[in-house]
């Protein structure tokens, strides 16, 4: 299924899709970006994905409960999902993972796909900047 939309959840204002964006506008797919207090629908054939922020997602407010479900539903559908430092820690807690504190994890670390074939045109090895307190 090709993928029409990204859609972005943010957690703070600051924290947006930025080179995200450009990958996806490059590629013809509109971008919606959205507080992860005001979660939109999303389809099967968005791309979601859930950027970072300096909480985690084991505080007790509401929208980390209803994010978790909207990631869960959209991955169960069929979806393809990019989680961005809280945004992986969000999908290992919707599928019943755990996130505790552990080693800071700061600096240029590589990241790799974890599901090979992935059709979006997206590297399968990067080496981003990691500011991580909790895994």
């Amino acid at each position: 299924m090709p993928v029409e939309r990204l859609v972005v959840v943010r957690h703070i204002p600051f924290e947006g899709p930025a080179a995200i964006a450009e990958w996806a506008r490059s590629r013809g797919l509109a971008v919606v970006d959205v507080m992860a207090t005001a979660l939109p629908e999303v389809r099967a054939t968005d791309l979601l994905v859930s950027m970072g922020g300096p909480m985690s997602v084991n505080d007790d407010d509401a929208w980390i409960a209803e994010e978790q479900s909207l990631i869960r539903q959209h991955l169960v559908t069929g979806g393809a999902f990019v989680g961005v430092c809280l945004g992986a820690q969000q999908l290992a807690a919707a599928f019943g993972g755990t996130v505790a504190p552990a080693v800071d994890e700061h600096g240029w670390l590589p990241v790799h796909a974890t599901q090979a074939g992935l059709d979006f045109g997206l590297p399968t090895a990067l080496v981003p900047f990691h500011w991580h307190g909790e895994a």
